[in-house]
């Protein structure tokens, strides 16, 4: 009679003596590669700019009138992030108004160039700013995230409006 310790695996045909579960190990090597491929599909992603740090869908362009207004897809709750507006019209003045709903969800730390004016309009802000030259004429409101979710605001460039929309992750 043998002890079970003494018991041992029979011998596989390429020589090796191990005890192996294969339909076992099929399942893990399947397991891995759909690991794989998913790691793949993130930093593919994380690439693109869907995570909001760069890349081709980083940014979301919206047409308001003969403006061009970028806005973040992404934003990160206390870091800053930039919008941005284009202004295509020629013209000495440029009006860019900001909804309520924006300034809810960000906190605005800059504005360059300097508004010649700003005022509190309806829980908004209107600025006006003077322009020289050909256009485009830029204007960045560097912003920062107060609370994760979805921020949806209005924004009218040179009387034309345009509805925005960024994630704000925590």
């Amino acid at each position: 009679m043998q002890d079970e310790a003494e018991v041992k695996p029979p011998v596989r045909s390429d020589g090796l003596q191990l005890e192996e579960n294969r339909a076992f190990q099929r399942w893990f090597w399947m397991a891995e590669r759909i690991g794989w491929a998913g790691f793949a599909v993130v930093i593919a992603l994380a690439l693109s700019g869907v995570t909001g740090r760069g890349g081709w869908l980083a940014v979301a362009e919206h047409r308001s009138g003969a403006a061009l207004v970028e806005v973040p897809r992404v934003a990160r709750r206390g870091e800053s992030t930039v919008l941005r507006v284009h202004f295509g019209r020629t013209g000495g003045r440029h009006l860019l108004a900001v909804g309520a709903d924006l300034l809810a969800h960000f906190d605005m730390l800059e504005v360059t160039p300097r508004p010649v004016r700003s005022v509190a309009a309806g829980g908004g802000l209107a600025l006006q700013f003077e322009s020289a030259g050909p256009p485009p004429h830029g204007v960045r409101l560097h912003l920062r995230a107060r609370r994760a979710g979805i921020a949806e605001a209005r924004i009218v460039a040179d009387g034309a409006g345009v509805t925005v929309r960024s994630l704000i992750l925590p």
